[in-house]
């Protein structure tokens, strides 16, 4: 609906959390195919750091934009964290694409307290909800097995579209989407990403989940807060 005013909202640490992220299900392959390996989950951060294409957000990924080649892409990291902590090339292959499968399961995604009661709500005084999340292909369907499908016109990911927030370029392409609302808003837990990422597009912004620093001028402690924190607002 044109102008109708919307609330775009991050997903993964925003609406639901997903224990350890990447790391957690690397750590996952690594227990079901190589029982008894020493490896510590920490020992992978360093070889997943500035390298996933959130890290990233200057440059677009437009040539990664199907599913296909947007895991062919992260299995290639994956792998090649697997090998700098000393797995073998063909394991570590076999490790990566293990990852991939497990990362999708639903059943690791949890979502927040009152998410469902909140979303329904915001629905009913009229707010248009939308996903823009930095993500994987496979979001949506992600959405719609924790049963928030019917609360949101769009799910955006950022691995169909080839642009990661912060980059302006992806809330414009989002705020269109929307039908250019008049009245915008961002949810999200990430300071960089969501909030200094919204403002730079021109859209209000609320941080939940996450410490506020001084630069945050609205603030959810819970996803509850935020219907207070909109009424505020208005």
């Amino acid at each position: 609906m044109q102008n109708q005013p919307t609330l775009f909202w991050d997903f993964d640490g925003t609406l639901a959390h997903r224990a350890g992220h990447q790391r957690g299900a690397m750590m996952y392959a690594l227990d079901k195919h190589c029982p008894g390996h020493d490896i510590e989950i920490d020992q992978l951060k360093p070889h997943l750091a500035n390298i996933l294409p959130w890290h990233m957000p200057e440059k677009s990924h437009h040539h990664l934009n199907t599913p296909k080649a947007w895991w062919a892409h992260i299995e290639g990291i994956f792998a090649s964290a697997f090998a700098s902590v000393g797995i073998v090339k063909d394991t570590a292959a076999t490790l990566a694409k293990i990852t991939h499968e497990h990362y999708l399961n639903p059943d690791e995604f949890i979502l927040f307290p009152n998410t469902a009661q909140v979303l329904a709500s915001l629905q009913e005084k009229g707010w248009q909800n939308i996903i823009l999340s930095n993500h994987v292909p496979e979001l949506s369907d992600i959405v719609q097995s924790k049963g928030l499908s019917d609360y949101f016109t769009y799910c955006i990911s950022s691995a169909n579209v080839g642009l990661e927030k912060p980059n302006i370029d992806f809330f414009k392409h989002a705020v269109t989407l929307a039908g250019n609302p008049s009245k915008a808003v961002m949810i999200g837990d990430n300071i960089t990403a969501d909030i200094q990422g919204a403002k730079n597009a021109g859209l209000d912004a609320i941080l939940i989940h996450t410490d506020p620093d001084d630069t945050i001028e609205h603030f959810a402690k819970t996803i509850v807060d935020v219907e207070a924190i909109l009424e505020r607002m208005s």
